[in-house]
């Protein structure tokens, strides 16, 4: 009876503790705001050194986004896609590439196209796409500005991919320090294929757009699939690179896509922090009311100031984290960054 006694005197007014909830006592405050304040500064280190300076996010990134992807395709009610260590291969080569040159696009300005970093890294497909990322800073909320994209949104739920891989990259666009993020989906080619022909579009520059939830960065799309002949929207038409007759698809197998959920918070810092915020939020919200409820009397005065107080510090930074997080910005022309097509078999 005594814990339950002290949880009533904690968050509850009543005669016994005059009316005055322990939890909006000012220790109380005290101890409630450091630990909020101690997230906050847990996220920007996340942000600021974490991600950028180890490994760390490279070695969880690929399988929480994997596990995000196969969310929204069970969503959509599409088959699941396993993690290939030949597309992360070829994802890596295309980040690394955007990272040390500092564009964004889905062919570099020396012409090299998504398909060509598949060549590359020796990976023959029937069909293939290509998701990518700036500024990145939460896996959730890349996926949700991917999936809030209908050019993205269709390379993702895209039911004839069966492989992803991701890879990650950080240097300099637009003259600033940011993360590459590089989606490659994929379905290994079962038998070599004749030459075809494919068009190359050049993915205009980025215009930044602000969406309501929490923001990640720049993305942009392209897909793939076998085709014998296409033209693009303002009509060129190039012969599509062919891969080797004895090139197969993956070295190594691929692997089922895993995070824990202790991986998908930390690689979601802003998101979990949000979640820990609105949270706070609504709870202080409900012993606020019940303080208006309980014998239908007038709260004490410090007990509406200590919910003030409590109710702004976590709206304050809930709006800081959402104003100081880059916006998403899409391809000037969607439709066009996507409507990059290819293929070759191997």
């Amino acid at each position: 009876m005594g814990f339950f006694r002290r949880l009533h005197d904690f968050f509850l007014p009543h005669e016994r503790n005059g009316y005055h909830p322990h939890v909006f006592r000012l220790a109380s405050l005290l101890v409630i705001a450091v630990v909020v304040l101690v997230l906050e500064c847990g996220v920007v280190t996340q942000l600021a050194y974490v991600f950028p300076s180890t490994s760390f996010l490279a070695s969880v990134l690929p399988g929480v986004l994997a596990t995000l992807t196969n969310e929204s395709r069970a969503s959509a009610g599409v088959g699941s896609v396993t993690e290939s260590p030949v597309l992360d291969h070829a994802a890596q080569l295309a980040a690394n590439d955007m990272a040390a040159k500092g564009y964004f696009a889905h062919v570099s300005p020396s012409g090299t196209t998504p398909w060509d970093w598949l060549k590359q890294a020796g990976y023959a497909y029937s069909y293939a796409g290509e998701n990518l990322a700036v500024n990145f800073t939460d896996s959730n909320a890349l996926e949700s500005a991917w999936m809030a994209s209908p050019t993205h949104e269709a390379n993702i739920v895209n039911a004839a991919y069966t492989q992803v891989g991701f890879a990650i990259a950080t240097g300099t666009y637009e003259g600033k320090p940011t993360m590459f993020v590089v989606e490659f989906f994929g379905t290994p080619a079962l038998s070599a294929a004749a030459p075809v022909s494919r068009p190359v579009v050049v993915a205009p520059k980025p215009e930044t757009v602000r969406t309501a939830a929490t923001t990640t960065g720049t993305i942009g799309g392209s897909e793939a699939q076998a085709t014998s002949h296409l033209t693009n929207q303002i009509g060129v038409v190039t012969s599509a690179p062919v891969a080797p007759a004895g090139m197969r698809a993956a070295a190594s197998p691929p692997r089922a896509p895993s995070a824990s959920v202790l991986d998908r918070l930390l690689a979601s810092p802003l998101s979990t922090v949000a979640l820990a915020l609105a949270v706070l939020f609504a709870f202080v919200a409900v012993l606020l009311i019940a303080a208006f409820l309980r014998h239908a009397r007038m709260p004490h005065p410090r007990v509406l100031i200590a919910a003030a107080f409590l109710l702004t510090l976590t709206a304050g930074l809930v709006a800081a984290n959402h104003l100081l997080t880059p916006g998403v910005a899409f391809p000037a022309n969607d439709a066009l960054s996507a409507s990059v097509l290819s293929a070759f078999g191997g």
